[in-house]
């Protein structure tokens, strides 16, 4: 490679893998995605980013997620083509699960106004809502968003409606969702388990 490799994903099928570059060119750093199948050193398809850095792929069976500054690409595996989805922010958080693909993004210089996208599998936009709260971590499970910030959780449905919400073990900085109603809050010092009772 005469660029540098920043991320890569493999394909649920073993036979493809996607790589994201960097390369400086001019005194700017351009980036690529390519695909390539195990069996040829040549990429089958290649998308040109220009100067926007990739910062996540996410393989998601017939696709995988591409995660920008300010975009979410989705790209399938097969006969590729892309699909783009822009946003006004910056990306604060991205998660994957087997309910699909979310990007959380903040407004510029402002960490208390997040947008929340949520995704299927393949590649279509589901959903999207705003949060007014600090998120220290926010998970995405079994259809449901789980964000912990000013030791409460908090659990959204896919409309943003809020389900439930509870206190949580104070300087949580990591959420594990073990259950419907039910956390694992991780502090620098231990982990807790949480039930989200109100609502």
């Amino acid at each position: 490679a005469k660029d540098m490799v920043n991320n890569i994903d493999i394909a649920s099928s073993g036979k493809k893998i996607a790589v994201s570059t960097i390369n400086g060119e001019s005194g700017k750093v351009l980036s690529s995605i390519r695909i390539y199948d195990f069996n040829s050193a040549d990429p089958v398809f290649k998308i040109d980013l220009g100067q926007d850095t990739v910062y996540d792929i996410q393989n998601a069976n017939r696709g995988f997620f591409v995660t920008t500054h300010n975009k979410v690409r989705f790209v399938r595996w097969s006969k590729p083509v892309s699909s783009e989805f822009d946003f006004d922010g910056e990306i604060s958080h991205i998660r994957h699960s087997s309910s699909g693909f979310m990007a959380v993004y903040n407004k510029t210089n402002d960490k208390s106004n997040n947008s929340v996208v949520l995704f299927s599998n393949s590649g279509k936009k589901t959903s999207g809502f705003d949060i007014k709260t600090t998120a220290a971590d926010i998970r995405y499970s079994r259809g449901r968003v789980y964000v912990v910030g000013n030791n409460e959780v908090t659990v959204f449905d896919k409309r943003g409606e809020i389900l439930k919400n509870g206190n949580c073990v104070f300087g949580t900085v990591k959420l594990a969702v073990v259950g419907s109603n039910a956390v694992c809050a991780v502090t620098d010092k231990k982990i807790d388990k949480c039930l989200i009772e109100k609502g």
